[in-house]
């Protein structure tokens, strides 16, 4: 696999991760989840990236689903009457 600090095929490596704390919003919960963290193995020796779960969204704790849902509903609650095809 191709590392993402350095580009190259490195063999980085996994290393201890870190727990982040995520909120859901429909069901209304809050948690915490493990992300992996890795150190490059190549040209920028030591420096380490994560791999958040597909669920979560970089720098936020609600998870995408939360995110979108509170977008579409915004949405539809703001709508202009004066719109084509609303009533």
């Amino acid at each position: 696999m191709v590392c993402p600090v350095c580009g190259a095929e490195c063999g980085f490596r996994e290393i201890a991760s870190y727990e982040r704390e995520v909120r859901e919003l429909w069901p209304a919960r809050d948690g915490v989840v493990s992300v992996a963290r890795f150190q490059c193995r190549g040209a920028v020796r030591y420096r380490t990236f994560s791999m958040l779960p597909y669920q979560l969204v970089p720098y936020h704790r609600y998870t995408l689903q939360s995110m979108i849902l509170t977008v579409l509903l915004w949405r539809e609650y703001w709508k202009d009457p004066a719109e084509p095809g609303t009533a």
